[in-house]
């Protein structure tokens, strides 16, 4: 069992890594989309990469859950704490992410 100040500032440990884990996949992303959508129009793109916008939103959503436990409550790794499964939608968003498009290039 940690102490408040304690898990805080493992939670805060946990979320620098899942950040930085983040910057090295999201900005990748970002600019393969953008150019796929440019090469092959909306319709096909989102063909290819339908799984990566489903994993921005999970990234996205799992932050939020985390970031709400930073403001609001203990760190607790139960089912039912904010930090756990805000964790594990961010790694599953991320796993997404980082997959390859499929089709042809």
């Amino acid at each position: 069992s940690y102490t408040q100040p304690e898990a805080s500032k493992l939670l805060y440990a946990i979320v620098a890594a899942i950040a930085g884990i983040g910057g090295h996949y999201i900005p990748k992303a970002v600019v393969a989309f953008r150019s796929e959508i440019k090469r092959y129009g909306l319709k096909m793109t989102w063909k290819r990469y339908h799984f990566r916008v489903i994993g921005f939103a999970l990234a996205g959503a799992g932050l939020g859950l985390i970031v709400d436990e930073l403001i609001a409550g203990p760190f607790s790794l139960t089912p039912a704490g904010h930090e756990f499964w805000g964790i594990v939608l961010f790694v599953a968003g991320m796993v997404l992410i980082s997959l390859k498009p499929k089709g042809k290039d």
